[in-house]
């Protein structure tokens, strides 16, 4: 398959793993960034236009097994330990994106905000491209100004002088509001932390499945 190739889910178990590698491909390059300053740019690009696509199924938005094969293999190594032993970072990151998804679902007039602060990325996005930097500074900003107040912000570690760069502190908040995208999809197809504990060697062997498409 090739990396433009969309896959149709053949099950809602494919979907919520779809939508589980992209909470796990938007933890895994937070903690690039914040470590090193630097991530894999394909796979930025990816989570800023899921980000971008609102109004759209799973399928459409994480659509392709090719553009989310770095967070495949994070759910493998997190899950399953194949590649390495788990890092509890992106762990951390991901159950804290799922704890801030159900506080927004209460929150009609932050996820306004959201919405109309989206339409305005998009159009942005349209001119210059989902990952230049003005884009993903104006979604680190709608971060801020929304998913952070939901609750306990989201405590990122890294380098400090990283950390305290502008621009990279933008590039992380735009990246958690696409883990939160991700995991807004997830819950969308049946979703939910029980489920995941309960049904980890399911979602295991399905990542490795979807992984050997996208080779």
């Amino acid at each position: 398959m090739t990396e433009g190739q969309a896959v149709a889910p053949a099950s809602p178990l494919t979907q919520r793993v779809l939508a589980v590698a992209g909470i796990f491909q938007a933890a895994r390059l937070v903690r690039d960034v914040a470590r090193d300053g630097r991530c894999d740019s394909v796979a930025l690009r990816v989570c800023m236009e899921s980000v971008l696509r609102i109004d759209q199924p799973v399928e459409q938005v994480l659509d392709s097994p090719a553009r989310l094969r770095l967070g495949l293999e994070t759910v493998l190594r997190q899950l399953a330990r194949e590649g390495g032993a788990p890092e509890a970072e992106i762990t951390r990151y991901g159950a804290s994106l799922m704890h801030l998804e159900r506080r927004l679902a209460r929150r009609d007039d932050l996820r306004d905000v959201l919405r109309d602060g989206l339409e305005v990325a998009i159009r942005q996005a349209e001119q210059f491209g989902p990952d230049h930097v003005n884009v993903v500074a104006n979604l680190g900003d709608l971060y801020t100004r929304t998913i952070s107040l939901c609750g306990p912000r989201i405590l990122v570690r890294g380098d400090p002088r990283v950390l305290a760069d502008r621009a990279h502190a933008e590039r992380i908040r735009a990246l958690l509001l696409a883990g939160m995208r991700a995991t807004v999809l997830w819950r969308r197809v049946g979703g939910s932390r029980p489920w995941l504990l309960l049904r980890r060697g399911s979602v295991v062997e399905c990542a490795r499945e979807l992984l050997a498409t996208s080779a």
